[in-house]
Order: structure tokens, then C-alpha cells, then sequence
């Protein structure tokens, strides 16, 4: 049998191409440490892989990737994965581990799991590799998480409910991935992409007895003797202010200048150094502010600024907010990372809103070497 130099070219090239396929590919290896079953309460069962009978679960059974966990009505059960995070598992709910792994030659790890019914609530331990992978698939679409808490509610027909309470979180339908803020849920119907994050619904207010008529207090002595009534202390907008010298310079500057304009007040510049006078100003810079505690979760206002901007100058901002004080992921009026606040005045994103600690990110630009942006006074309200 006669076979050509193309022929064997061409299978040497589908060879070479499949070993670079496998070598490139992540390659994962079961862990070390367990993924159990920590906790439970009423009756929780297992189907192990492999096994067609489902046997009464017990704390400490360990897992691994293939079975399955379900709670009865009544009950529920926690389930602690070999890297520190765990999963709440609410009555009627069921859930598959599909797989666990960790990288051979990395620090990546995977957590992929199939829930059919029911809610779940997850903790995950923060994802520093970005190769690492906590995800949950429904019958209409995934949950995928770095390093977070949130809860994935299956209903009978498919229907899935993502809610993000804290980290982040992405939920994906249809191929089509959404990002879901803290404090956001979105919708993930079968066959269908995924709805437009909503705010978390805020419970009712409580329901008071009616105040006492007025002649009840003429009748009953013990009302007529009472106390007065304390007054409502409703919330009291704040408002946070940088104008000085010291207000700027306690963020981080790239590009630009505190300028002290008298009497302790500064203004912000893209003024270079001294030695660098081929022009006085840089093309663009940014002014990192320090962080603002509110002191409690904050219901954010408006973010307004003075300053002075010739034609050919640029001034914008951003905004990033959290409760842990080191997590700043700057964004515009629409939760955007690519948008910006451009009209002093305007409503900052409620997606801020729950949070303690606030910073700003000034952005200033100019297009003329002569001209710069100046920025004299920044300020945000919030109760």
C-alpha cells in the first residue's frame, strides 16, 4: 500500500494539532480534602454514583462528583466543598455535584453542580485564580459565581432566580451572560435569556395599632398619664464634601496636581512638576479620592462638583461603593464600567445603594497642551 508525502503530512498535522488540544487543556484532579455533607436536619438523602437506590444521608457522608443530594419538606442540609465553600440546601430541593476538581500544575479549582429543584444558598470562598470555577446549571440556565453569597431558586417548570446578596455573580440563559449587582436578582425562564436585573423587593413595613381616639385619652387616666410619644427620627441627608487641599491630596493621584489656592482650598490640575516645562499640562490624568465612611448602609443621593472646564477640557467621574472598605470597582450612572458621570447633579446608581463606604474617581482630560481642567469642590449626598 502506497501512501503519499501530503497524506502523511496531513495526518501528522491532525496529530500535532490534537496533542496541543489536550496539552493546553486544563487537566483536573480529584482533591485531596472531602467535600461533605456538614450539617443536616429531618430526612436528607444520597445517590451515590453508579448506585440506583437513594439511602438516608447522614453528617459527615462525604461526596463526590456524580451524586446526588435531596432534601424532604421540613428538611434541609448544608454541604461543605473541599475548598472551604458550602451550599444551603432548603426543604424540597435537589442538587447533582457534576464535578470537582483542582488543576494539576495550578491553584485553579472547579465546582460545577447541577440543581434540578428547590433553593439553594451559596457562600463561596473568593476566587483568586481567574481559572478557578463555582457554577451551578438549572433546566434554563447557570449560575456563575467569584467568591460571593447568593441563592438559586429552581421552580417545578425550570424557571430560575438568581439573587445576588453580596460578591459577584452572572447568570447565564441562551448563551447570553448577564452581570446581576449586589443586591439585584434576575429571571432565567427555558429557552429564554435572562430578564434585566430588579432590585431585591424591600419587605413591608410593619403594621401599628391605630393611635388612641381622642376621647379615650379623656377617659383612661393611665393614657391621659402616659409619656409623650417620642418623635419619629426619620432618615437626615448627609452630605459628603472634599474642597480642600488635604481632601485631595489623601487620594491617589496619576497625572495631576493639588494646586492651593488660598485659605487651605485646592483645586485639582493636570499641572505637571516643576523641570517639566515642555508643556505645562498632561494630556489626561485621574484623582482616586479617599474613602468616605457613611457610618451605616447608605441610600445614596447625587454626586455634584464644582469646577472650571475651557473647550477643550474634559472632567467625569465614576463611582464605586462596598461594606468591606478594599473592594473598589468604579462604575458610571448606569452600573457600567465604561460610563461615566458627566452632568454635576446627577442620581448615583442605586445599585450603590446598601453600602457603607464610598469613593470617587475624577477623570481629566484635555486636547489643547495650554488648557486644563480644574476641579475645585466634589460632593455627594446620601441618608
Amino acid at each position: 500500500m502506497n501512501i503519499s508525502k501530503s497524506s502523511v503530512l496531513i495526518l501528522f498535522f491532525v496529530i500535532t494539532l490534537v496533542f496541543v488540544s489536550i496539552s493546553c487543556s486544563p487537566s483536573y484532579q480529584a482533591p485531596s480534602e472531602l467535600t461533605t455533607i456538614s450539617a443536616l436536619t429531618g430526612e436528607v438523602f444520597v445517590l451515590k454514583a453508579g448506585i440506583t437506590t437513594w439511602t438516608k444521608a447522614s453528617a459527615g457522608m462525604s461526596l463526590e462528583a456524580g451524586d446526588r443530594i435531596k432534601t424532604s419538606a421540613g428538611s434541609n442540609a448544608v454541604v461543605t466543598f473541599f475548598e472551604g465553600s458550602t451550599i444551603d440546601l432548603a426543604a424540597d430541593t435537589e442538587i447533582s455535584v457534576s464535578e470537582l476538581g483542582i488543576a494539576k500544575h495550578a491553584d485553579s479549582t472547579i465546582i460545577k453542580l447541577w440543581q434540578q429543584i428547590g433553593k439553594t444558598r451559596s457562600r463561596v470562598e473568593k476566587l483568586v485564580d481567574p481559572a478557578s470555577r463555582y457554577e451551578i446549571d438549572t433546566p434554563a440556565g447557570a449560575a456563575v459565581v467569584r467568591g460571593s453569597i447568593g441563592d438559586v431558586e429552581v421552580d417545578k417548570d425550570g424557571t430560575t432566580r438568581i439573587t445576588n446578596i453580596e460578591g459577584r455573580w452572572h447568570g447565564i440563559g441562551q448563551g447570553k451572560e448577564v452581570f446581576i449587582p449586589q443586591g439585584y436578582y434576575i429571571i432565567i425562564k427555558p429557552k429564554q435569556v435572562p430578564s434585566i436585573p430588579a432590585p431585591i423587593p424591600l419587605p413591608p413595613p410593619p403594621i401599628l395599632p391605630p393611635p388612641p381616639l381622642p376621647d379615650q385619652l379623656s377617659t383612661w387616666p393611665s393614657l391621659r398619664q402616659s409619656a409623650p410619644p417620642q418623635s419619629v427620627h426619620l432618615p437626615q441627608l448627609q452630605t459628603w464634601t472634599q474642597t480642600t487641599v488635604q481632601d485631595f491630596n489623601s487620594g491617589i493621584g496619576e497625572n495631576v496636581t493639588v494646586v492651593d489656592v488660598g485659605g487651605g482650598d485646592g483645586t485639582v490640575m493636570l499641572l505637571k512638576s516643576e523641570g517639566q516645562e515642555v508643556t505645562p499640562y498632561y494630556p489626561s490624568g485621574t484623582l482616586e479620592s479617599s474613602s468616605h465612611d457613611c457610618g451605616h448602609p447608605a441610600d445614596f443621593g447625587t454626586i455634584s462638583w464644582d469646577s472650571q472646564t475651557p473647550g477643550s477640557t474634559e472632567l467625569k467621574f465614576q463611582i464605586a461603593t462596598n461594606n468591606d472598605n478594599s473592594t473598589w470597582n468604579f462604575v458610571g450612572p448606569d452600573g457600567n464600567p465604561a460610563t461615566y458621570y458627566e452632568t454635576s447633579g446627577t442620581d448615583i446608581w442605586s445599585g450603590n445603594d446598601g453600602n457603607r463606604y464610598i469613593r470617587y474617581k475624577a477623570y481629566l482630560r484635555t486636547t489643547d497642551p495650554d488648557q486644563t481642567p480644574e476641579l475645585e469642590e466634589v460632593r455627594i449626598t446620601y441618608y
